[in-house]
């Protein structure tokens, strides 16, 4: 009778087989699959429960995350920054819906299995791959991103990206569209903006979207949304 640890591996094992032609190389080790395009490395890294028992619960949990060495560089050379690491985009695949719901998949039950880890390998080609995707054609990705929300992508993050791949008048458009759709937040943005005007840009932002964003205009020298 296997494990549940080789449950869980050879479920991986057979998504990451499924990944090859898509020119992923699985490392069971990880458990992981990678593929490198230019400066970006894709990754599915597979995750599992401390809570799994044999016959009732074998969770796989997968998640898709975009890193560029460099977007980490550019980071490292702002006099302020969102972040200081190589992470441009991602999670865990079930929050790359527009819907976002965290996605599980339980491998548990002998019969039902091969379905399962069917469905896995269906949800990474459905919502992992086109992420991926997307950062094939940067200048595409970049016009994208002023027009509608690109699964994955922070709102934050993306201004810092667009300055760095794209130029600062997309992530002012960006910037833009993002409050027309959440003028919700737009009240706390100006708020922020106002606190780090008179206080200075801390070493790292307040958490929040808005206090992320109002950090980021005056980090990168965008403009400024409306009459904030």
């Amino acid at each position: 009778m296997q494990t549940t640890r080789e449950i869980y591996l050879d479920a991986c094992t057979q998504i990451g087989s499924a990944l090859a032609p898509h020119g992923f190389r699985f490392a069971k080790s990880g458990p992981h699959a990678k593929r490198k395009h230019g400066d970006f490395n894709f990754e599915i890294h597979f995750q599992s429960s401390h809570y799994n028992s044999a016959g009732a619960k074998v969770a796989l949990w997968i998640h898709a995350n975009v890193r560029s060495k460099r977007l980490s560089a550019w980071r490292a050379a702002q006099p302020h920054h969102l972040r200081t690491d190589d992470w441009v985009a991602g999670g865990q695949i079930g929050n790359l819906r527009t819907r976002q719901h965290w996605l599980e998949h339980d491998l548990a039950d002998t019969a039902s299995r091969p379905a399962t880890i069917s469905r896995a390998i269906a949800a990474v080609e459905e919502f992992a791959l086109p992420l991926f995707a997307a950062f094939e054609d940067v200048p595409s990705l970049c016009e994208r991103l002023t027009t509608t929300e690109v699964p994955g992508m922070e709102m934050p993050l993306a201004l810092e990206f667009l300055v760095c791949f794209g130029n600062a008048s997309a992530a002012h458009a960006t910037l833009q569209r993002f409050f027309a759709t959440r003028p919700d937040l737009l009240s706390q943005y100006r708020t922020d903006l106002d606190r780090l005007r008179r206080d200075g840009l801390p070493e790292r932002p307040r958490t929040g979207f808005a206090s992320q964003l109002a950090f980021a205009t005056l980090a990168y020298n965008l403009q400024f949304p409306g009459n904030a």
